[in-house]
């Protein structure tokens, strides 16, 4: 099955040799915020008509910048920027997508109007702009546009500027499910990695979590896709060497902008709602991973009302002729109290892994750790036994604080 959505808007393009890099270097990856949204000073997500996704991307990048300076923005014509993106490399009488770069010098040079003046109408894709477009857009240009190398501290570092990216990124059919999935996409699995199940896509970077190494990522195929026209995609997808295009650009305004101020918190939640468990590092070496898969998905239904009240998705390989290693990938799952649940997949690890060769982490906890409160009782149970060590003259008060300062 292949993906319904509109693809295949990006075209690859080569970076320009005077083209800026980014540069960052003023902090060092671990003093970045653990969390950055954007989202609250964007504009709405609006839908694509035709390929015109990549002038969606800088639009909503373009947008946002409008937005940061000034407290508002209206809405620019997307497909101003993208009948004159496709002049550059004369397409404009085609619906065929358009490169990064020719969109960034289209802004440049023209920069974009209002879209009152010239409106987002599939009807109009192949036209002009009139005159009066062009008027109007010369007033909004962009100064400069700069490139962002593929690493996860660069685009992390970015999006703590205050910068969102744009950014190109094969799709698969995952992105089907967004919307059932509360905006999280899986991992691409090797079987999809067939040509008739993807395509080349622009889309907007426009935050982080580290908790849930996800990217928030803004599309544009309408709010009533995924998280009202948003998505969150892995880390280790969007970084892929073969999934990322290496084709990522930032745009600035005519001022120097410096936005971290606003945007950095100590913050180090999640996405997800407060009723979510979270199953961090999940992972069981078993003979039947589809039954483990499916045995999971009925447990997560015993606790639920409806399937969309959680989530999970898996990939696995084969170790060794009996055995496979089986990770599961993005556990989410609504509860307000997760003992019981927790004891119940502890025994079916237990039922399907091989030498109880399993572990998961929950809100950065260890299953096999213990938790605050049995830290605490078992600290309790130690002062009490050698408080008893000590009435019976076993142990002097002097000799146990000289013993505990020996351990340190």
């Amino acid at each position: 099955m292949g993906l319904n959505y509109r693809i295949g808007g990006y075209q690859s393009g080569t970076r320009p040799e005077n083209a800026k890099s980014h540069q960052i270097g003023r902090l060092q990856p671990e003093k970045l915020p653990h969390r950055v949204d954007l989202r609250k000073f964007m504009t709405n997500v609006e839908e694509q008509v035709g390929n015109s996704c990549v002038a969606n991307a800088f639009v909503g990048a373009y947008e946002y910048l409008a937005k940061r300076e000034q407290g508002e923005s209206g809405d620019v014509s997307r497909l101003f920027v993208y009948y004159n993106s496709r002049v550059r490399h004369d397409s404009q009488h085609q619906d065929s997508g358009t490169a990064m770069y020719c969109a960034i010098e289209s802004l440049i040079e023209h920069g974009a109007c209002c879209e009152e003046l010239w409106p987002n109408d599939e009807s109009m894709i192949f036209d002009e702009p009139d005159e009066s477009s062009y008027e109007n857009a010369a007033n909004f240009t962009i100064t400069e546009a700069e490139f962002i190398e593929t690493n996860l501290d660069v685009w992390r570092h970015t999006l703590a500027e205050g910068y969102p990216i744009a950014f190109a990124l094969n799709l698969f059919e995952s992105f089907n499910y967004a919307t059932e999935n509360r905006g999280r996409i899986s991992l691409p699995k090797k079987s999809e990695n067939v040509r008739e199940t993807h395509a080349w896509h622009a889309m907007l970077c426009v935050g982080y979590s580290d908790k849930d190494r996800m990217f928030t990522v803004r599309n544009s195929w309408g709010q009533n896709w995924g998280d009202r026209g948003y998505c969150y995609i892995p880390y280790d997808y969007v970084m892929h060497q073969e999934y990322n295009g290496h084709d990522s650009w930032i745009i600035k305004s005519v001022n120097e902008l410096n936005f971290t101020t606003e945007l950095w918190e100590e913050d180090e939640s999640s996405f997800n709602d407060e009723n979510s468990l979270l199953l961090y590092d999940f992972y069981l070496t078993t003979t039947d991973p589809e039954g483990f898969a499916e045995a999971l998905d009925q447990l997560c239904l015993e606790y639920v009302e409806g399937e969309e009240e959680y989530y999970f998705d898996y990939d696995y390989e084969e170790t060794d002729e009996e055995s496979t290693h089986l990770t599961i990938l993005n556990f989410d799952l609504t509860i307000e109290d997760a003992t019981e649940f927790l004891e119940n997949l502890d025994a079916l690890c237990e039922e399907y892994a091989v030498d109880s060769d399993y572990d998961y982490t929950f809100d950065g906890m260890s299953q096999e750790s213990e938790t605050e409160e049995e830290y605490k009782e078992s600290e309790e149970e130690e002062y009490e036994e050698v408080e008893e060590e000590f009435e019976e003259g076993e142990e002097t008060e002097e000799e146990y604080e000289e013993e505990e300062e020996s351990d340190y």
